[in-house]
């Protein structure tokens, strides 16, 4: 069997990480699919999370977007971009198109946020894509356990985020005791690359609680 076939849990490598690394417990932050993975981690091992903070992160488990028309426009651009550049098997493509998305409308017309966007992803292993994913998620999922998070927690979101990424947030602070709900304003979903002195002064205030 292919290493790639076999099953795996984004839960279970943090956990395996912390305890190669020798820490019990940790403040977790995570954006955007790193921001459930760590909503995940949270539920399923709350002694070992001291605070959880999210940044346009999805809940597992939660119903499919209900795009506006403009943002459900941009997304069938986005489907078409990307699946052409796969079958080209043009990488540097593939992440380009991402920028297509209504949660990159900022982050797209910014002066670094987007080409950085790009460089991080011009490399990513699309295989998940060409065949089944053996990915573990958590059963059940987030978003019928949110009350199983005990950390004090931080959800952060883009004001131009799109519908999306806000209704998530919404989810988040309305399932978890005491959820605090921060918007940056003039930013979407990559707040930490367009304004990132906003998103450390934020992050770190709450630590500081």
């Amino acid at each position: 069997m292919c290493i790639r076939d076999r099953p795996y849990s984004h839960v279970e490598d943090l956990t395996a990480l912390l305890e190669y690394l020798g820490i019990e417990q940790a403040n977790l932050i995570g954006q955007s699919f790193g921001g459930g993975v760590a909503l995940d981690f949270a539920i399923a091992h709350p002694e070992r999370t001291l605070s959880l903070i999210t940044s346009g992160a999805e809940v597992g488990g939660s119903e499919d977007p209900s795009y506006t028309m403009e943002e459900q426009a941009a997304v069938d651009a986005f489907n078409t971009a990307l699946g052409e550049a796969l079958a080209k098997e043009d990488w540097q493509a593939a992440a380009e198109s991402l920028l297509l998305l209504p949660e990159f409308t900022t982050a797209a017309k910014h002066p670094t946020a987007g080409a950085r966007l790009v460089e991080m992803l011009k490399d990513f292993d699309w295989w998940p894509m060409f065949r089944e994913d053996p990915l573990v998620e958590l059963d059940p999922p987030a978003v019928e356990q949110l009350d199983k998070v005990m950390a004090p927690t931080l959800v952060i979101a883009g004001e131009l985020s799109g519908s999306f990424d806000l209704a998530q947030a919404d989810i988040l602070v309305e399932g978890i005791t005491g959820a605090q709900k921060v918007i940056l304003s003039g930013v979407d979903h990559l707040g930490h690359l367009e304004t990132p002195a906003a998103f450390e002064k934020v992050v770190m205030e709450f630590l500081g609680k």
